[in-house]
Parts: structure tokens; sequence; C-alpha cells
């Protein structure tokens, strides 16, 4: 099946049909920012999504019931307003939200640990707000945050900041990331075009094409990243339309 996240509703779509729920998502789209409806397949037939207002629920894909998760234990706060998520093969929920940092919950030992940009925090994150979490081919997890980007190792024991700034007026925010077969990033931001990190580098630089004659603008706003099985990367942009990178030709 194809899932849509639409502000008419969550919409299943077989080759022929659609079959719509009524469940509503947030599609705020502007060239500083977004905030976006998430879709994202679980591990036990579970369809997770961020609905409207940043809410967090499931639906079951056997009897079609949807659950809100307002509390992940019984003794946790309630859930501020989610922003991304993920799931790892453990089925840990990795949830990134719009201004407290980043819960993990292992539903093994029911434990929940918050991460956030405070000094005390026992990971510190570069920012609060989340825009996307990315798991590369090493396990390690990747958090694109409105100042920079949060790389944490798969033991949740070290973590280091990237691209941080201290200074407002130069604080980039990043929005999508992905991983090619050659173990290749490629970072998406909000206005400031697009970065590449190769397997030898230690950080991102800037990406602007191959040449003068296929230049890609360096103010470019990405939405989307997508690498495919024939290694080649498709950039999604607000206003600029889409860009395939090939780099063997």
């Amino acid at each position: 099946f194809l899932w849509l996240a639409t502000q008419d509703g969550l919409n299943r779509f077989d080759g022929k049909d659609f079959l719509v729920f009524n469940k509503i998502f947030d599609d705020v789209t502007v060239p500083s920012g977004n905030k976006l409806g998430r879709i994202i397949t679980g591990n036990n037939n579970d369809l997770w999504m961020i609905t409207s207002g940043g809410k967090l629920e499931k639906l079951n894909l056997y009897n079609h019931s949807f659950e809100t998760l307002n509390k992940l234990t019984r003794d946790s706060v309630s859930l501020p307003p989610a922003s991304s998520l993920y799931i790892n093969k453990n089925n840990e929920l990795w949830i990134g939200t719009e201004n407290d940092g980043l819960f993990v919950y292992r539903p093994v030992n029911k434990s929940l640990n918050r991460y956030t940009a405070k000094q005390d925090s026992p990971i510190r994150l570069s920012h609060n707000h989340i825009q996307s979490i990315f798991a590369d081919s090493r396990n390690n997890y990747w958090l694109l945050t409105k100042n920079g980007i949060t790389v944490i190792n798969p033991a949740l024991k070290e973590a280091k900041r990237l691209l941080q700034s201290p200074d407002s007026s130069s604080v980039i925010s990043y929005s999508a990331i992905d991983e090619d077969k050659e173990g290749f990033l490629w970072l998406g931001s909000f206005g400031k075009g697009l970065f590449l990190k190769r397997k030898e580098d230690t950080s991102f630089v800037p990406f602007k094409g191959f040449s003068s004659l296929q230049a890609i603008p360096s103010d470019l706003v990405v939405y989307a990243i997508k690498t495919d099985n024939e290694d080649r990367i498709w950039i999604g942009t607000y206003g600029n339309g889409l860009y395939l990178i090939n780099k063997k030709d």
C-alpha cells in the first residue's frame, strides 16, 4: 500500500482505489521551515504517524484501530508536540519534538529517556527543535535541528555536534538527510542549499553541482532527499522543482 498524509485525511492507495481515514495532518510549508505530518512504518503491523498539532498516533493495520500516545510510561509527563519519529530494529521509539528535545522509549523495559540542548543533559543536543531523525549504515543517529546536527552513537554513550553556530545571524536550519550506496551523506537545508559528506570527510561541505553548466543554487530550500538503488540522489525543493544527481555520469 501507498500511504499519503494530507490535510484531507490519511489516504491508503492500493494501485486502484483510495481508502480514506479521518486523520488530518499539518502541512505548513514556508522557505524558512516546515511543519508536516509524518508516516512511519512500525515493526509490529503498526503504522505510526504524527497528525495535526504534533500528536503521536498509531494505526493497527489488521483492524484499522487508532491509538493516541499521550504518555509512553505511567509516570512520564505528557508528550509535547512531536516533529519527527524513527523506529529502530529493536522497536525503540526516537521521538523528536518541536521545542522539547528528544525522547527515546524502549518498550522492552518500558524506559523513557529525554535529551535536550541544556548543559546538564546526558546527551547534549544542538537545539531542542528537531526536524528529522536518520540512522546511517553504521547505526549512528543523526538529529537534524534548527541549529546544527547532533550525531549519537548506537550505544547512546557518545555524541558530537556538527555545524552548530554560536552566532544567530549565521544559524542554518537543516531539513533532510540520506546516505547513498558509497556511504556519502547528502544533507539539505532551509535556504542554504545542499551539503555533502564523503566517507573520508570529517564534516559537510557545500555541494553546488559538478560544473557551472549544471549548478545547484546555494540558496536552495531542500525539503526531501532520497537515494535510490542506482546510486542517484533525488532532491525535492521548495519552489525550485526536483533535482536528480547522477554521480556516475
